[in-house]
């Protein structure tokens, strides 16, 4: 028939290629690896690693120097595995990831493996000086001491409260702030900047945020304190977002 080739008795002989590139099965090429540390709370770190664990034991973990108190197991959109260790109360992640750690130890009994039965290689990792460093995904929170916001009241001429101070656990940024950052009720707001102090004064990068509020009109009027909302989300200098929630403040002095 015009238009077919046939080929008769062609045959392939078997053989074996060997490439020098590929790994052995148990190469450590081939064990789990994390590739990203991401501290997304004050007492939650987020592991994500470069590919399916099926085994995960809590007690491989060491987070900030003692076992986590438990941790979460998912998939993220590229079947990779991501745990999410939970730390002990009395361990939370520092303002600026001071100390922060994770150590992975494991061994016959606490293992991370993965789906052929290869498991991690043990390591260590901090914030600055790991291969992959433990990243501040925090967002910014008001400070609380003894269960107190730390929002204070600047008292200007007969006791009114011409200006609030609110500190923050980080430094934040203060070219995300404007007059319309906050509310307070039944005043006006001047102008809103970050400082070192919880005191006006000059602008500078820092962890209190200064709102100046305009002169009362009615001086019958008590202005003794100040009760504020947040409008507009917050940044840390990270980046890092605080949304408003709602949640009222009120001046303590």
């Amino acid at each position: 028939m015009l238009g077919m080739l046939r080929i008769y008795d062609n045959k392939l002989t078997g053989q074996i290629i060997r490439n020098s590139n590929i790994a052995n099965f148990d190469s450590n090429e081939n064990r789990p690896k994390i590739i990203k540390l991401e501290a997304i709370s004050k007492n939650q770190l987020r592991i994500t690693f470069d590919q399916y664990l099926k085994t995960v034991d809590n007690n491989a973990f060491l987070l900030n120097g003692i076992l986590p108190k438990s941790y979460t197991l998912t998939t993220n959109s590229e079947g990779n595995s991501v745990v999410t260790l939970i730390a002990e109360d009395d361990r939370p992640f520092a303002s600026g990831l001071e100390g922060a750690s994770l150590i992975i130890l494991t061994d016959s009994i606490k293992r991370i493996e993965n789906a052929f039965g290869l498991g991690i290689i043990n390591s260590s990792y901090t914030s600055t000086t790991s291969s992959v460093k433990i990243e501040d995904k925090m967002a910014p929170s008001v400070r609380v001491i003894s269960g107190i916001p730390q929002v204070y009241g600047i008292r200007g001429i007969n006791g009114i409260v011409d200006a609030i101070s609110i500190s923050y656990e980080e430094n934040i940024d203060s070219t995300k702030l404007s007059a319309l950052s906050y509310n307070v009720n039944g005043r006006d707001i001047a102008r809103v900047y970050t400082s070192i102090y919880p005191l006006k004064g000059t602008a500078v990068t820092g962890s209190y945020v200064i709102i100046e509020l305009k002169p009362v009109q009615n001086s019958s009027t008590t202005y003794n304190y100040a009760i504020l909302t947040q409008v507009l989300d917050i940044y840390d200098m990270q980046g890092n977002k605080l949304s408003p929630e709602g949640t009222t403040l009120e001046t303590v002095n």
